[in-house]
């Protein structure tokens, strides 16, 4: 299984000047936990998280009408291709320590995965792979 296809493609994305605050609601109406922050040409520049806005900005008390974004991004979120095995991919977030992993062609966003994302491809294949077992199974 590749990075693409598990990938939500074309995720919502923060411009660098945007506040903490256009963060929160841009999560909450995609429903989502992570946006990718990306320059005016389009280029990754690295990860808002809840997590990061939790503890980059609540915590330390930060106006979140007034902290822009690229005070808190997270350069630490790992990256890697569409088709790159998505074994790679998970490789790339437990050495990371992350939950998410930006999808990149010529260092622009074109997806994003979750490690939710992977669980659910994974239960998928598992389910079809039963299914397949199962059928064979019934025909011998």
């Amino acid at each position: 299984m590749r990075c693409r296809d598990v990938m939500w493609k074309g995720p919502i994305t923060l411009a660098p000047e945007e506040t903490a605050q256009d963060a929160v609601r841009k999560l909450k109406s995609a429903d989502v936990a992570a946006i990718p922050v990306t320059d005016e040409t389009g280029r990754y520049l690295g990860m808002v998280t809840e997590r990061g806005l939790v503890r980059d900005v609540m915590a330390e008390g930060l106006d979140p009408k007034l902290t822009r974004v690229t005070l808190i991004l997270d350069r630490g979120v790992p990256s890697c291709e569409p088709d790159d095995p998505v074994a790679v991919a998970l490789k790339r977030m437990d050495e990371a320590r992350s939950r998410w992993i930006a999808v990149l062609e010529s260092d622009r966003v074109v997806g994003l995965i979750g490690t939710r994302d992977i669980r659910q491809a994974a239960r998928e294949v598992d389910a079809h792979e039963l299914h397949a077992l199962t059928d064979a199974a019934l025909l011998h």
